[in-house]
């Protein structure tokens, strides 16, 4: 069996020891297969932790990713090839419409100062 590189076993020892600090009512035991994995995998750190908290259900490694994964990568590649043409218009249609925005927004800014320099202007004349 091989064993851990150190700072990994210094990081399951730290996670071990904040998990006792934190639930005191568990009674550990050490188990020397704890530190020593042929293979560490999502699967058997569960089913240790699992075995640790005494809720030991079994874990069964039934990832779909190595089978699906590339399906699933050249189907996305091949939408974005065929929606790319269409994004394109799409995109220019959104920075036209970015452009426009924010030009009727500095409009109303500046309308907007301009009344208010007429406001001030106009009480001015009052009070006079």
């Amino acid at each position: 069996m091989k064993k851990l590189e150190p700072a990994v076993e210094l990081a399951v020892q730290k996670n071990h020891q904040e998990f006792r600090n934190k639930h005191p009512e568990f009674v550990f035991k050490e188990d020397p297969s704890v530190r020593h994995f042929r293979e560490i995998t999502s699967v058997t750190v569960a089913n240790e932790m699992a075995r640790e908290t005494k809720f030991y259900v079994p874990v069964v490694d039934s990832s779909h990713r190595k089978y699906l994964a590339p399906f699933i990568i050249k189907t996305k590649r091949l939408l974005r090839k065929v929606a790319k043409p269409f994004l394109k218009i799409l995109f220019v249609r959104q920075e036209r419409m970015n452009d426009l925005t924010v030009s009727l927004a500095y409009g109303v800014a500046s309308l907007e100062m301009r009344l208010m320099k007429i406001e001030e202007h106009m009480k001015k004349e009052v009070k006079s």
